[in-house]
């Protein structure tokens, strides 16, 4: 492992925990807060977020609905493009308990970049890509085929 990778994926550590903690005030440490047009495209949310105080304002709502929250990161990729700049690609699984409902997850593939500040790296480009609404149903279907089915 580089030790660009170890870094960013020490990183991401952090960045889970918060997110699982619900730590909204946290999860801006993470972020080049003197970037002045940031980009935030949340999977749920239909207008990507060009501004601090609509990201945070999206993480505090987020973090009201949700009760339990978890998130893990795999496959992770970095690519320093230029001095001081990375591109990330990884995959992010959910887990949410929204209310009395049952509980719902599902997985995002993200690309982000970041840049290293005087207090290491942070973001200031996020974005999650779900899989196609197609891929996902279908990916339902194959689950739903009984066992006794694939025994043939």
């Amino acid at each position: 492992m580089t030790a660009l990778r170890e870094e960013i994926a020490s990183l991401l550590a952090e960045w889970q925990r918060c997110w699982c903690q619900k730590d909204v005030v946290g999860l801006a440490q993470f972020w080049d807060l003197t970037d002045p047009e940031p980009l935030y495209v949340a999977e749920e949310a239909s207008e990507p977020m060009f501004s601090y105080d609509r990201i945070q304002a999206y993480w505090a709502e987020t973090a009201r609905q949700i009760d339990r929250l978890s998130v893990r990161v795999s496959d992770l990729r970095v690519r320093e493009v230029a001095p001081g700049v990375a591109l990330l690609f990884f995959r992010l699984h959910w887990d949410a308990a929204i209310g009395n409902r049952p509980p719902i997850g599902g997985d995002v593939r993200v690309s982000a970049a970041l840049r290293r500040t005087p207090a290491g790296w942070r973001f200031f480009h996020y974005l999650e890509g779900p899989l196609a609404m197609l891929t996902q149903v279908r990916r339902c279907a194959e689950r739903n085929v009984s066992p006794e089915f694939l025994q043939g």
